[in-house]
């Protein structure tokens, strides 16, 4: 993922929701920037109130950005967009956490997943159940990937992806159980009893578990 996208910070000296709302009011967020630094064995907490542009803000959310480069008062800081507080609508952000993170240092963040292609067992009537559509990776901030793509074409009926299953490229690592179900194919409607059960061997992803139910036109979709 890109480290280098800015977000323009000042620092916050006002508490209290009535200092908040006066913030929101004009047109700013109010964020906080946490987190531990190392450089040797010293070890540094920061802790940080900040403002931050709630267009740009807005901006970086809507594109799925979560890294970013803070800059405030002539200092600049690698963090993740950690936790996003929306209002009781889910229109207006309220708050936002970044945590400070360093390039040398590996993180763990949820990163999207996408499917890729027709699964066999589609083809020949089965059903493409999408079991997660996010997964939890650990690596290098320049190493994580935007997205993970999951090819399931060689998929039979019956036949599943795991988290173990994935290849993720190198330095980067699932930071869930190995046996989570990413993807499988059920048999459809009078398939039953027509496919024997099979063992997963294939790329596929992990977090957290939304299910989805595809027909054959729409397997290639997430």
């Amino acid at each position: 993922m890109n480290l280098d996208t800015p977000l323009q910070a000042r620092t916050r000296t006002g508490r209290g929701t009535r200092q908040c709302r006066r913030l929101r009011q004009q047109g700013e967020v109010p964020a906080t920037l946490y987190g531990v630094l190392y450089s040797g064995e010293q070890r540094t907490e920061v802790s940080e109130s900040l403002a931050v542009s709630a267009y740009d803000l807005y901006q970086l959310i809507e594109k799925g950005v979560q890294f970013v480069t803070v800059h405030r008062d002539g200092k600049q800081q690698i963090a993740v967009i950690k936790q996003v507080q929306r209002d009781t609508f889910g229109d207006d952000v309220l708050h936002v956490d970044l945590k400070a993170i360093q390039a040398d240092r590996p993180v763990v963040v949820p990163v999207e997943l996408t499917v890729k292609g027709v699964a066999k067992g589609v083809k020949d009537g089965g059903l493409l159940k999408i079991a997660l559509r996010r997964i939890l990776l650990s690596a290098l901030p320049g190493k994580m990937p935007e997205l993970v793509e999951i090819n399931v074409e060689h998929l039979q009926v019956n036949e599943r992806i795991l988290v173990r299953d994935l290849d993720l490229g190198d330095g980067v690592t699932p930071a869930s159980p190995g046996d989570q179900l990413v993807v499988h194919v059920m048999p459809g409607r009078g398939m039953k009893g027509k496919f024997p059960k099979r063992s997963a061997s294939a790329p596929g992803a992990d977090a957290e578990s939304t299910e989805t139910e595809a027909q054959p036109a729409a397997a290639a979709a997430e």
